[in-house]
């Protein structure tokens, strides 16, 4: 059975793409829902989803009459992320000095916005930029990886929204 402890309520806003390509809205969509995995596997929060529109748009209509972020008293925190670069290649990699193998590689900016609901104090907000290599995605900021098979986007995005749901 679960505690009945309140968990704080975090509005997790649609993950926007900037990049405006194929691989950058799958990304987008991906961090989106592996994000909001993450952070309901934390059990600090109660995930409730809006668009990105929805938060904008209640953040200005709260701010512009009021001067704080009334409209959302329902939400302790809001959760932002955009997808500001993204580039998937392919690298050889050589194995004992003979022939070599294809593996993917993923680099990727996230713009990443947390705070607080009830008056707009921003708690985070920074840009995070990460690569990912190979079988076994491994972020060169946030370290190990995952092994499960599918793609690099995928893979990196599950890595990325799993470190930022910890940091939060």
């Amino acid at each position: 059975l679960y505690s009945q402890e309140t968990k704080a309520v975090i509005g997790l806003g649609s993950v926007r793409d900037s990049v405006g390509e194929a691989d950058s809205k799958d990304a987008a969509s991906k961090l989106e829902s592996y994000l909001t995995e993450a952070l309901v596997k934390t059990k600090r929060f109660t995930v409730v989803s809006r668009s990105a529109d929805d938060i904008d748009g209640l953040m200005t209509e709260s701010m512009s009459q009021s001067g704080n972020l009334a409209s959302l008293k329902s939400l302790d925190f809001l959760l932002t992320a955009k997808v500001i670069s993204l580039k998937k290649s392919v690298k050889t990699v050589s194995v004992l000095g003979l022939g070599g193998s294809a593996q993917d590689t993923l680099s990727v900016g996230v713009e990443v916005r947390f705070l607080k609901a009830s008056d707009g104090v921003i708690i985070i907000q920074e840009t995070i930029e990460d690569n990912f290599d190979g079988d076994k995605a491994t972020s060169t900021v946030f370290g190990a990886g995952v092994s499960d098979k599918g793609d690099i986007i995928a893979k990196g995005m599950k890595i990325f929204a799993n470190k930022l749901a910890v940091k939060i």
